[in-house]
């Protein structure tokens, strides 16, 4: 068994097994009326009674026929004095099967304290009614013995002493002398030493070890004196297995000198029990109890143990601490005083409930402090049991909880406060969604009229167009060499391109929500910036601009191989439509992974944008620079793709440094 793990367990759980298992009669008896707090069964057996009659109930009058014996005064001097009594043979008339009986009790009454208050006793008692009795019946055999009885009478009177003596359930013994030779050993008192005789042998040969011990002195003294010895739990450090080890063996015993019919001293009569046992048990009940205090008292929580009735029987310093309560006051009392009133029916219930089921008592109550204030404690108790699985007592300890109970409260608060407003996001997107189908309704009415729209100007302006050829070539030609017409009819032709372009922005805007979704692919970013490349042919050359490709990190993104397309070649137009006359224009492509996104990123050294202008240049027909030709379409299509992709478009730009666009695409 791993005691070390168990240890405030084992120790509890061996502590009652030790006191139910007692060889001894052992009692607990609480306050001025000697309540019969415990009971074990050789105390029981005394009284010839059975739990059930006597628990829980004044000692005087549950064992009513003690009374006006002195064992009144016996407790009252124990408990005003705190000074224990011992008593040997002491006299006790006790109901036994329905008849009063005399019986003998070597007794020992310690006080029980608390706090250094006696709140109670403890009672140990060893029955020796059989002893006293045998005792008294050699001495009325040897007094009756006259000298005028006929040798068969002694000898039968010496048959039936010997035959008592060696019969006698106490040790027994004669020594004879004065180096104390044994003359008689009864079997008890032999069955102490197993592996040496002692019948005939002087007590130092076949005792050694007791040479310089008290208990050879004592022997000596009684010899010489005549004076009786009495002890009670006397040690004596004896080599009982005759192995060389001296091991503490502890004995009541009675040392009565022995004389022969002219009254000199020829002898020693050694009656005694054996209470080695005993005394260890109830060392060990000693320190068990101080040991589980100490633990109690070393934990930082407030700590307390209770009787199976559920009676406090001890509180550790962190109470006290914590409550500023005296020690002097009584535990009910002082858990009264500073339990909150709210919690003490609830309380008292669950803890009722626990003492008749035996099951886990735990309960949250308030407590108050030194300070006069009130605070959460978790209370919890556990019983502890014997081997026979009954509950000897309870353990139990409160923890403060008092911030964690506030914030209990205060999420609640937070909790219900969520939930008023949740009802009203769930009224408000109700309305919202309301809108955004109305918007969604819009919106499909502008993709509508922007395509009809592009759709009818195409056949009025292909006519405009047809008539304006028709027109310069049925002109003669002296007039279309003249400046002036030749001038307005290259105007003409501008405006009507530039209609034309509108027309095909437009057309192209209606296709990209139409084409969400569709040919998603791994498009090769090198392969569309190339083909890119070659349609811009011609302005790259114009613009002489040097470019820097930088996608390794990404080779491919998964997306609409013509929206892709779109993005890019919309973003290295614009670089080199707004590049700057004062310096080489430089392109740089990269892109690279984030988060779950993709980033294309295209950066230029041209014009720039100022701070003012950035929200706006996502919007359609918006442009910034009059001397650069386009329609203001491009970007807005660019964030069109972006956004019905779920993707992003970031801008930053400083206007004479250049400008970068960042396309974020999802994974």
């Amino acid at each position: 068994m791993d005691i070390q793990l168990k240890s405030d367990t084992y120790r509890l759980n061996l502590l009652n097994s030790v006191y139910e298992q007692a060889p001894i009669a052992m009692g607990v008896y609480l306050g001025k009326e000697h309540i019969i707090a415990l009971a074990n069964k050789m105390m029981l057996k005394a009284w010839g009674r059975t739990l059930e009659q006597v628990k829980d109930k004044p000692l005087f009058e549950a064992i009513p026929e003690v009374r006006n014996q002195g064992y009144e005064k016996i407790f009252q001097d124990v408990l005003s004095t705190g000074q224990p009594f011992r008593g040997n043979e002491m006299p006790a008339y006790l109901e036994r099967n329905g008849k009063l009986n005399l019986a003998y009790f070597n007794i020992q009454y310690e006080p029980l304290r608390q706090d250094g208050q006696v709140i109670g006793i403890i009672q140990t008692a060893v029955e020796v009614t059989e002893s006293v009795e045998a005792r008294k019946r050699i001495e009325l055999e040897r007094d009756t013995i006259g000298e005028t009885a006929t040798r068969t009478e002694a000898e039968r009177q010496s048959y039936i002493l010997h035959d008592l003596f060696m019969n006698m359930p106490a040790m027994m013994a004669i020594v004879r002398g004065p180096d104390h030779v044994f003359e008689l050993v009864n079997p008890v008192y032999q069955k102490i030493f197993p592996g040496r005789s002692l019948q005939g042998k002087p007590v130092l040969e076949a005792l050694p070890e007791i040479k310089d011990q008290p208990i050879s002195k004592i022997l000596d003294n009684v010899y010489h004196t005549g004076e009786s010895y009495v002890g009670n739990e006397v040690s004596v450090m004896l080599d009982r297995f005759d192995e060389g080890k001296l091991q503490p063996a502890y004995f009541n015993f009675i040392y009565k000198a022995r004389q022969d019919y002219n009254g000199k001293i020829n002898g020693i009569m050694v009656f005694g029990v054996d209470v080695t046992d005993l005394v260890e048990a109830r060392n060990v009940l000693e320190k068990l109890a101080l040991h589980s205090q100490s633990i109690l008292e070393g934990i930082s929580h407030i700590a307390w143990t209770a009787d199976k009735q559920g009676r406090n029987t001890f509180l550790n310093r962190q109470w006290y601490d914590f409550t500023g309560s005296s020690k002097d006051l009584p535990a009910i009392e002082s858990w009264k005083n500073h339990f909150h009133p709210d919690d003490q029916l609830y309380t008292s219930k669950k803890w009722q409930h626990s003492l008749s089921t035996g099951n886990l008592f735990e309960a949250e109550y308030r407590l108050r402090n030194a300070n006069n204030e009130y605070r959460w404690v978790l209370g919890r108790a556990l019983p502890s049991r014997n081997e026979a699985g009954e509950i000897t007592q309870w353990v139990g300890t409160c923890t403060d909880i008092h911030e964690h109970k506030l914030l209990q409260e205060n999420l609640q608060k937070l909790t219900q406060e969520l939930a008023a407003t949740n009802e009203e996001l769930e009224a408000s997107n109700e309305e919202l969604s309301g809108a955004n189908s109305q918007l969604t309704l819009i919106n499909s009415d502008l993709d509508n009229f922007i395509y009809t729209a592009s759709h009818d100007l195409k056949a009025p302006i292909s006519n405009i167009e047809g008539l304006l050829s028709m027109l310069i070539r049925k002109l003669p030609s002296d007039v279309i060499g003249n400046n002036n017409i030749e001038k307005i009819m290259e105007l003409m032709q501008s405006s009507i391109d530039r209609f034309k372009n509108t027309i095909n922005d437009l057309t192209e805007i209606t296709k990209i929500q139409k084409e969400l979704g569709e040919d998603v692919a791994a498009i090769n970013v090198t392969e569309i910036i190339k083909e890119v490349n070659l349609d811009l042919h011609n302005i790259i050359e114009e613009s002489n601009a040097r470019f820097i490709i930088e996608v390794d990190k990404c080779p491919t993104i998964n997306f609409s191989r013509k929206n892709f397309r779109s993005i890019v070649y919309n973003l290295i137009s614009n670089s080199i439509k707004y590049r700057s006359d004062s310096r080489p224009l430089t392109i740089k492509i990269i892109c690279y992974e984030e988060d779950n996104y993709e980033v294309f990123q295209i950066e230029d050294n041209g014009l720039g944008i100022n701070a003012q202008d950035r929200s706006k240049i996502f919007s359609m027909f918006k442009r910034f620079h009059s001397h650069v030709e386009g329609s203001g379409i491009g970007l807005y299509m660019v964030k069109k793709i972006i956004d019905n992709s779920r993707g992003k478009i970031e801008v930053s730009s400083e206007v004479g440094v250049g400008t970068t666009f960042k396309v974020y695409f999802k994974l």
